[in-house]
């Protein structure tokens, strides 16, 4: 008994707790070199190859026309790709399906990787149907140039940098500009102007109202011109009369209103008063005009007699009623 269990030979006892190494690709274990993941199978098969190039070498993102033809193969042209072994990612990518059909099809392709490249046999896939497109065999030249990157490497990310407005947003701007230059402007300058005038009516103040004074110089006018048609007035005379009645005539408007009245068109009188006292150019816009407009044909006519005596009437009535509807305003 002793010399037959001898005679058995012991099994061999294996440790649970590690696992056996498995073979590699090429039946290695452990110690073998890591080898990329192989694609499953296709469903069909196609020989394609890639047409030559008849002017420069091939660079990375050059477009290269392919032609496939094989067995019966249906695929779905909108949702076609290549695809490639994981350690080929960039080897072959499509980029247009010129035309396709059962057994042959013409497709644009590229490559974004550098160098001698081998591309085993290839997926042409719609996502269901997988079609082989055999292997393929490529030269494709770096874009980078040697000189200024001799080991390679990827560029690190750009400084920002600026890029130029288009000129429908410059002119925008410049409006939006203006605008605000303008809106801040118009304040200013009404102040400016406020003060201007405040300045020159202190220089020029008067001991009476200014109703009161003009119907004194009314008084000294009207003393220049002759009592009647028979006695003779002379040309300087007159113009004399009719520029100082006007000149009057502004300053009881700029003492009265506190208005720029001194200088300015009837019209530009006429929109100070209706903006310092709208009441008063209400009740009196009709005759103010009438008397601007009369007083400024004056300057460049020979009025009569008649004329100057009606004249400083219509002056003095009109005044008196400025004064008194600027006295009810308040």
């Amino acid at each position: 008994m002793a010399n037959r269990s001898s005679a058995q030979a012991k099994p061999s006892v294996t440790n649970p707790a590690i696992p056996p190494a498995p073979p590699d690709i090429n039946g290695q274990g452990a110690g073998g070199a890591d080898q990329p993941k192989p694609t499953p199978a296709p469903d069909k098969q196609w020989a394609c190859k890639i047409q030559p190039r008849a002017e420069g070498e091939i660079t990375v993102g050059t477009k290269l026309v392919m032609l496939c033809e094989g067995e019966p193969a249906t695929l779905v042209k909108e949702s076609l790709r290549i695809e490639n072994r994981e350690d080929m990612k960039y080897a072959l990518r499509l980029l247009e399906v010129k035309s396709l059909d059962e057994t042959k099809a013409e497709l644009v392709v590229t490559s974004w990787m550098a160098g001698e490249i081998e591309v085993p046999n290839s997926v042409l896939t719609d996502g269901k149907l997988r079609v082989g497109i055999g292997d393929q065999k490529l030269t494709v030249a770096t874009v980078i140039d040697p000189q200024s990157n001799p080991e390679g490497k990827p560029f690190g990310p750009f400084a920002p940098f600026a890029l130029p407005w288009p000129i429908w947003l410059w002119l925008v701007v410049a409006l939006i500009a203006a605008l605000i230059s303008l809106a801040l402007w118009i304040p200013v300058r009404r102040s400016m102007k406020r003060k201007k005038l405040l300045t020159m009516l202190e220089k020029n103040a008067i001991a009476l109202s200014p109703f009161n004074h003009f119907n004194k110089e009314l008084r000294r006018l009207t003393r220049l011109v002759p009592t009647s048609a028979s006695q003779p007035w002379h040309e300087g005379d007159a113009r004399t009369f009719f520029r100082e009645l006007d000149a009057a005539f502004r300053w009881f408007l700029a003492r009265e209103l506190v208005i720029s009245a001194v200088e300015g068109s009837p019209s530009k009188i006429l929109a100070e008063v209706k903006r310092a006292n709208p009441d008063v150019h209400s009740m009196n816009r009709k005759d103010l005009r009438l008397v601007l407009d009369e007083l400024e044909k004056t300057q460049n006519g020979r009025p009569a007699i008649e004329d100057a005596t009606q004249l400083a009437e219509l002056c003095r009535t009109l005044s008196d009623r400025i004064a008194k509807s600027k006295e009810g305003r308040r």
